[in-house]
């Protein structure tokens, strides 16, 4: 079975869910280092990615974390531009996720990175692809979480857009690994969401259509 494309309405139910919904707060550069260059690199990267300089954003980075090389954000920025690059050139992922490890690694409270890591995991690059790695850390995730009704979306988002298959055991009527496992998750979590979608959203109509 395969998702169908159309994802306006879970989008809109999406946007009502995380409009009033604060950001992760970051980490600041100046709180890990007294360097004032290596701050200096820290910024400049910043204001490079806000202006989708990615190339730069991620020299700045890399500058950054060798200088300060236990700060979690900074290895989380430094991901987040080779991802950029990797994307752009169809470079493999392994760079990104050995940066999003080691920010997980260093700060393993701050889920937004372990979001982002599942994420990776997620897509389908060869060498990083591992979809129950991705589904593990997700899971954690929401354990911890379980309102996070914006999560349940990424993570059910991610379950489609890959299209992947997940293996499971204790059911002898199916195959160990099939793609109507993960499917089955990916219904468990919208179902989730549109129990708090707002009633203009009409999602029950549109419910169906996400798995045929």
């Amino acid at each position: 079975m395969r998702a169908s494309a159309p994802f306006a309405v879970l989008f809109a139910v999406h946007f009502a869910l995380t409009a009033c919904a604060a950001p992760p707060s970051a980490q600041t550069a100046s709180g890990n280092s007294s360097n004032i260059e290596a701050r200096e690199h820290f910024r400049r990267g910043l204001e490079l990615s806000r202006q989708g300089l990615h190339d730069g954003a991620a020299a700045e980075f890399q500058s950054y974390v060798t200088a300060v090389p236990n700060d979690a954000e900074g290895h989380f920025q430094y991901a987040r531009a080779l991802m950029e690059i990797a994307l752009r050139v169809r470079r493999p992922l392994t760079e990104v996720v050995n940066e999003l490890e080691t920010a997980a690694r260093l700060a393993p409270a701050l889920d937004y990175i372990r979001i982002q890591l599942a994420e990776v995991y997620g897509r389908r690059f060869i060498g990083t692809f591992k979809p129950e790695r991705a589904v593990e850390l997700f899971e954690e995730v929401l354990k911890k979480m379980p309102d996070r009704y914006d999560v349940r979306f990424r993570f059910a988002r991610m379950i489609l857009d890959s299209e992947m298959r997940l293996t499971r055991s204790g059911d002898p009527k199916r195959v160990l690994q099939d793609s109507a496992w993960a499917m089955d998750l990916a219904r468990f979590h919208l179902e989730k969401v549109i129990d708090v979608a707002p009633r203009d959203a009409e999602p029950e109509r549109h419910k169906g259509n996400q798995f045929q």
